[in-house]
C-alpha cells in the first residue's frame, strides 16, 4: 500500500483523493456470504475488493513505476525513430515491448520485474509470454529462450485481438480474412434466430459493426474492397432472412435523419475511420504517440501537411509506413468526391510544395515556421486582406534580409488559383482539422457525412408517390421533421416496424396484386367497389374513413380539442400544429395503434373497432412504461401518457 500510496502523489493525485484511498485500501477486509452461516472476515493482503470501480484506475497507476522504469533505464534499448525511442506499450495488464539488442536488453529487464514484483506483487507469466523475433538467427533466439523463458515464435503473435507479423503482407489475411470468416458464420448462426428486420439492422450496428471498427482503428492497413462488398452482400441477406428485398438499397443505407434504415455502409466506415486518423495528426505534437511515431516515419514530409497538397504539387514521397500510406490513399479517394476541401485548400503548405521551387529547401524560411505561418491561409487576414511585411513582423521575429523570402511567398500567393483559395471560406472537415482538437465521436461524424454527401444518394421513390397520392408537396425540412417523428415513435421494435412500413409503402394491395397476377381483381378488398390502391387502402375507402373519423372522436376525447384528419399527420407522423410537446408524442403513439389495428384487418372486409385500436394503443404505453423503469424515467412517461391515462 506504502508503494501506491507514494505512486499516486508522485503523479500529482490530490490529497483529498489519496485520503480517500487511504480510508478504503488501509487494512481492507472483507467476506464471503454463505445463507445461513455467519460470515468471517478475511484480510485482503493483495489487489482490490471485488466490484471497486476504481480496480481499472489503480491498477494502471500501480504499474506506472514499472513503466517508467523500462523507459528510463539506459540498460534496456527500444527502437528509436526520429529521436524517440518506443520500448513499451500497456493497455491494462496487456504489456508489449519493442526491444532491439534483446540480448543485452532482456537480462536487465527480467531484472527489474523481479524487483518491481517483490515490492508489489506484480508478476509476469512467463509461460504466457511471447517474442517474436525480427533479424535474428536461430542460436541466438535459442539463447535468449532458455534464459529468459520466453515462447519464441517466427510466425505470429497476439496483441489485444490484433495478430502481428513479421511481414506486413501478412496482417491482412491473419486479421481481416479471419474476422470476414467468423462474421460471416455469426451472420448464418443468426439468421436462424427468429428476430425482426429492424431487429436484424440493430444486430449488425451492436455486434458487427464496433468489431470491424476495432480493426480499421487498430490495424490501419489496405482493406480488399471486394471482401467488404461479399460481407455487405451477406449482410443484405441476412436483413432480409434471404427473402426478397422488401425496400430499395438507397432506403437501406440512408441516415435515419435522411428517412432511411441507417444499416452501415462498411467501406464508408472503413473510409471514415482512416480520415480519422489524418485529423488526428493536426493535434499538438505529443499529443498522440502514435501520430509522433507515423509522423516520423513520413520524414522529410509532415502528413498534417503532405496530405493537403494537390497530386501535382506533391514532392516525391519517401515514406513506406504502410498506415500512413493508407491513410494517404483514402484521402485521395474522399476529398473531391465528399467535399472534404477543394483541389487548392486554404491548408494548402507552401513548403515541400512543387508549385514554389523556393520552398522546396524549407530551411530557409525557418524563420516564417516559427511563427507559425506555414499555410497559404496564414498570409491573409480574415478580412481578406493581405498581410504586409511589417504585419508578420508583428506576429514573430522576422528580421529584415526575411523580406525577400516573404516577396518570394507573396509572388507564389499572387497566382489566380492560389489566391483565390488562401481566401476561401474552410469546409467542415477543414474547420475541424485546423482546430487543433480531437472532436467527440469522429468517426461516426465523418461516416454521417460521406452518407449525406454521397452523390449516388438518389431522392427516395417514396416521397414523390407520397406527395402525388396526397396531392401536397413538402418541404424538406418537413419531411426530415417525419423522419424523426417515425424514429423516435417507439423504443419497441415491433411498434417502430409498422411506422416504417407505412413510409415505405410496404404493405401489398388489390393494385400490386393485380399488376404481378394479371387476372386477378384491383378492386378494394373492404367491398366499396373502388380500385384498390395504397392511398385508398390507407384513407380514401369510406370504412376506413369512418375509422378514421372514430379514431378522430377518440382524440378529441383524450386532448379536449379536435384534431383535424390529415393524412400527413395520422398516417406518416406530421404533427399537428394544434399539439405541442408531450401532446405530439401522445398523438403519434396513438395514430400509430391505430394503424397497427388496421393493418392487422389489412385484407379483412370490415376494418376495426375502436376497441381493438384502444387494445394496440394500451400496448404502446405499457411498452414505453417498462421501458422508462428500466430507465428511470418515469416522470418524463408520466408527462407524454397523462392525458391518456386520465381518460381510459
Amino acid at each position: 500500500m506504502a508503494l501506491f500510496i507514494s505512486t499516486f502523489d508522485h503523479v500529482g493525485l490530490p490529497m483529498s483523493f489519496i485520503s480517500t484511498l487511504r480510508s478504503l485500501y488501509d487494512s481492507p477486509t472483507s467476506a464471503v456470504i454463505t445463507p445461513g452461516t455467519v460470515p468471517t472476515s478475511f484480510s485482503v493482503g493483495n489487489g482490490t475488493r471485488q466490484g471497486c470501480p476504481l480496480s481499472p484506475l489503480l491498477f494502471a497507476l500501480s504499474l506506472e513505476p514499472l513503466l517508467s522504469a523500462i523507459r528510463h533505464s539506459p540498460h534496456i534499448t527500444g527502437v528509436t525513430v526520429g529521436g524517440e525511442e518506443y520500448k513499451v506499450s500497456a493497455y491494462a495488464d496487456d504489456v508489449l515491448l519493442t526491444l532491439s539488442h534483446p540480448s543485452a536488453s532482456i537480462p536487465p529487464l527480467l531484472s527489474l520485474l523481479r524487483d518491481f514484483s517483490a515490492v508489489s506483487g506484480y508478476k509476469v507469466n512467463l509461460e504466457k509470454s511471447v517474442a517474436m523475433p525480427f533479424s535474428l538467427s536461430a542460436s541466438i533466439c535459442q539463447e535468449i529462450e532458455s534464459s529468459s523463458g520466453f515462447r519464441f515464435t517466427r510466425s505470429s503473435l497476439k496483441y489485444l485481438g490484433v495478430w502481428l507479423t513479421p511481414d506486413v503482407k501478412g496482417l491482412h489475411s491473419l486479421n481481416y480474412e479471419a474476422m470476414f470468416k467468423l462474421l460471416g458464420e455469426d451472420l448464418e448462426r443468426w439468421g436462424r434466430e427468429g428476430v425482426s428486420w429492424i431487429g436484424r439492422i440493430n444486430c449488425i450496428k451492436m455486434n458487427l459493426l464496433p468489431r470491424l471498427l476495432y480493426l480499421f482503428q487498430a490495424l490501419p492497413i489496405w482493406v480488399c474492397p471486394r471482401s467488404l462488398r461479399q460481407l455487405q452482400s451477406q449482410i443484405e441477406g441476412f436483413v432480409w432472412a434471404g427473402g426478397r428485398r422488401r425496400v430499395s438499397k438507397y432506403v437501406l443505407y440512408r441516415p435515419k435523419e435522411r428517412g432511411g434504415l441507417g444499416l452501415p455502409h462498411l467501406y464508408k466506415y472503413f473510409q471514415a475511420a482512416q480520415i480519422a486518423q489524418f485529423v488526428m495528426f493536426h493535434l499538438p505534437q505529443h499529443s498522440q504517440r502514435w501520430a509522433d511515431l507515423e509522423s516520423d516515419l513520413f520524414a522529410p514530409d509532415l502528413p498534417q501537411f503532405y496530405f493537403w497538397l494537390p497530386k501535382e504539387f506533391r514532392p516525391l514521397l519517401r515514406s513506406t509506413c504502410t498506415a500512413t500510406l493508407t491513410s494517404l490513399r483514402v484521402w485521395d479517394s474522399v476529398r473531391d468526391k465528399f467535399h472534404l476541401c477543394s483541389c487548392y485548400s486554404p491548408l494548402m503548405p507552401y513548403l515541400r510544395n512543387r508549385a514554389f521551387v523556393p520552398g522546396l529547401s524549407p530551411s530557409a524560411f525557418t524563420a516564417f515556421e516559427n511563427i507559425d505561418l506555414q499555410r497559404i491561409k496564414h498570409f491573409r487576414s480574415p478580412g481578406g486582406d493581405w498581410f504586409s511585411f511589417s504585419d508578420l513582423q508583428s506576429k514573430g521575429d522576422l528580421r529584415t534580409f526575411d523580406h525577400f523570402r516573404f516577396l518570394q511567398i507573396r509572388d507564389f500567393l499572387s497566382q489566380h488559383n492560389i489566391s483565390r483559395a488562401a481566401s476561401q471560406k474552410l469546409t467542415f472537415f477543414e474547420s475541424m482539422c485546423d482546430s487543433g482538437r480531437a472532436p467527440k465521436a469522429l468517426i461516426s461524424t465523418l461516416y454521417s457525412h460521406f452518407s449525406c454527401e454521397d452523390v449516388s444518394w438518389l431522392t427516395p421513390g417514396f416521397i414523390a408517390r407520397w406527395e402525388a397520392d396526397i396531392g401536397e408537396e413538402l418541404e424538406g425540412e418537413e419531411w426530415q421533421d417525419m423522419w424523426e417523428n417515425i424514429a423516435k415513435v417507439s423504443i419497441c421494435v415491433t411498434l417502430k416496424e409498422q411506422a416504417y412500413k407505412t413510409l415505405y409503402r410496404w404493405y401489398a394491395t388489390p393494385v400490386l396484386l393485380s399488376h404481378l397476377q394479371p387476372g386477378t381483381p384491383d378492386v378494394c378488398w373492404k367491398g366499396c367497389g373502388a380500385r384498390g390502391t395504397l392511398f385508398h387502402m390507407w384513407w380514401l375507402c369510406p370504412k376506413v374513413r369512418s375509422f378514421w373519423d372514430r379514431i378522430g372522436d377518440l382524440l378529441e376525447e383524450v386532448f379536449k380539442q379536435p384534431v383535424p384528419l390529415d393524412p400527413w399527420a395520422f398516417l406518416l407522423h406530421r404533427s399537428p400544429a394544434s399539439l405541442q410537446g408531450p401532446d405530439c408524442k401522445l398523438f403519434h403513439r396513438i395514430v400509430l395503434g391505430a394503424r397497427r389495428a388496421l393493418a392487422k384487418h389489412w385484407r379483412a372486409g370490415e376494418v376495426p373497432s375502436v376497441e381493438v385500436a384502444r387494445a394496440y394503443i394500451a400496448e404502446a404505453h405499457h411498452m414505453d412504461k417498462l421501458s422508462a423503469v428500466i430507465h428511470n424515467s418515469l416522470p418524463s412517461f408520466y408527462k407524454t401518457w397523462s392525458r391518456w391515462e386520465e381518460t381510459n
